[in-house]
């Protein structure tokens, strides 16, 4: 077996066995014993920014089931585990971080029971958040009252501003007779489309409730955009108005792009990962008992056809739209995505894609925020952390976690308390 293949191997096989040790609902998230490698390149001739490189090796030591390997370029050329991506950032930064997914297919039902639920949050919070904002976001691009019907101005702002609306729309509409649109269609293509699809994301958001912070019970219906228009006033006023205005339109519009992103990236990780549950069972009933990861560990021992069940074990944890390794950003959720949905939608984000290990911490300390915006309990500890970084305000931060503490800072002024003037 191939030296690296070999390695995040036997470093899964650990980090499933203590996985499975743990309660339900002990761990924080499908991410928190992922296998962790920083592959070094032993024939690197460039000089390595020691800097990026103490911080992403700090980030790799802290991880439970980590490692550290050197391979020569000979062995980088044969590998079988990096994709053509990862060979390039390796032969061209010198180190290349390889993080393992730990999804445990071989528990199927609660696996997808997990994927379930965290499709169908993020599918709520599209409902709500569309229903709350709308209007709002109607009476910003056309300067008319609330009260006001939504015209072609909005749509077409939307159009361009929220692609991932359009898409999700489009999507939706397929096999029912109404014109699929992809982003930057004309306001024509869309007419039958986006505006239906919005209005009924709009009626089933209606009937969900959100807790904003320091208030007593949660609001829904009109009362809920009746606090979305004090937020929008409160801004409207004050030194700063212009910008605040400014802001506060681009965040309602991002937020409601992003969790229409999420829903299409959700639902394609769902089927896949529910498909490939078939794939992973396949594998365990030809094992015939045997630990995937003991048989990937010694193949010889145990012969090809063994070997062959533990590699389909072992791929079916990979399906594309769950890993995201694509230049593609359509179907890649970024950092900054990532954090809006754990703030959001309270999922673990690792749910729905294999990206952003190393920021582990920081996108579980955003879900703990959004529990405590809502009025819900939360894990201090993960708090005081995301606190911490806000203070240490690293120039030199990598690895995404300045564009977390972005969000950070301002989605929760923006859609629950209002700007500061």
């Amino acid at each position: 077996m191939h030296t690296l293949h070999y390695y995040i191997s036997a470093l899964s096989a650990d980090a499933m066995k203590e996985y499975r040790a743990k309660p339900e609902g002990e761990v924080p998230s499908v991410a928190t014993f992922a296998p962790t490698v920083m592959v070094v390149n032993l024939t690197c001739s460039s000089t390595p920014d020691t800097e990026a490189y103490n911080i992403v090796q700090d980030r790799v030591f802290s991880r439970p089931f980590h490692g550290i390997l050197g391979l020569t370029k000979e062995e980088i050329d044969v590998d079988t585990v990096m994709t053509a991506a990862d060979k390039a950032s390796l032969l061209k930064f010198g180190h290349h971080v390889i993080v393992r997914p730990l999804v445990d297919l071989h528990i199927a039902q609660r696996g997808r029971r997990q994927l379930s639920t965290a499709e169908a949050s993020i599918t709520e919070a599209l409902q709500l958040w569309t229903y709350a904002l709308l209007p709002a976001v109607a009476m910003q691009i056309q300067g008319t009252s609330r009260s006001a019907l939504i015209t072609d101005q909005t749509y077409d702002w939307l159009s361009d501003q929220a692609p991932n609306l359009v898409r999700l729309a489009g999507k939706s509409a397929a096999g029912m007779g109404v014109p699929q649109v992809e982003p930057g269609s004309e306001a024509a293509d869309w007419a039958g489309d986006l505006p239906s699809f919005l209005s009924a994301l709009s009626d089933a958001g209606r009937k969900l409730s959100l807790h904003f912070p320091e208030e007593n019970a949660p609001r829904k219906g009109e009362a809920l955009r009746t606090k979305v228009d004090a937020i929008t006033q409160g801004m409207s006023v004050g030194q700063h108005k212009d910008g605040n205005m400014k802001h506060l339109l681009a965040t309602r519009i991002k937020t409601l792009d992003v969790l229409a992103k999420a829903k299409r990236i959700a639902t394609l990780v769902v089927q896949s990962l529910i498909e490939e549950t078939s794939n992973s069972e396949k594998g365990y009933e030809r094992l015939g008992g045997l630990g995937p990861y003991h048989v990937m560990r010694n193949p010889d021992k145990f012969g090809k056809r063994p070997a062959g069940a533990a590699r389909k074990v072992f791929q079916a944890q990979r399906p594309s739209p769950y890993v995201q390794q694509t230049p593609d950003v359509e179907n890649r959720m970024s950092e900054s995505e990532l954090a809006y949905i754990a703030l959001l939608c309270d999922i673990d984000p690792f749910l729905i894609t294999a990206q952003h290990t190393l920021l582990h911490d920081e996108m579980i300390g955003m879900r703990e925020l959004g529990k405590a915006l809502r009025g819900g309990l939360s894990d201090v500890r993960y708090l005081e952390y995301l606190e911490a970084v806000r203070r240490e305000n690293d120039p030199a931060a990598s690895l995404g976690q300045n564009a977390v503490m972005v969000v950070y800072q301002d989605l929760p002024q923006y859609l629950f308390l209002g700007a500061c003037h």
